[in-house]
């Protein structure tokens, strides 16, 4: 089991101009960012052969765009459904 504290390095939302932190903030924590803590500390340990993690990368980018590709041609949910599984059916 691994626990990750990360910190969200872009605004909420593309209509977000993320005026609310520091830019300087954001960078401190890029530094601690876990993920290029851990890649370092396996390449330092020969676990992460040079290049892998880019073949990583470039798989998990291509599997992110088919899904997006998938999501976009899939047919758009029925008005009705749309609230489905928010809510907890009211009893009686």
């Amino acid at each position: 089991f691994l626990e990750l504290r990360t910190y969200r390095f872009r605004a909420h939302s593309m209509y977000d101009p993320d005026l609310y932190r520091d830019k300087a903030e954001i960078e401190r924590w890029k530094k601690r960012d876990p993920i290029e803590a851990l890649a370092g500390l396996m390449s330092e340990a020969g676990e992460l052969p040079a290049g892998d993690l880019a073949a990583m990368d470039e798989e998990l980018t291509a599997a992110i765009g088919a899904a997006v590709v998938a999501a976009r041609s899939a047919p758009a949910e029925d008005v009705k459904d749309l609230e489905k599984f928010v809510y907890t059916p009211r009893q009686p």
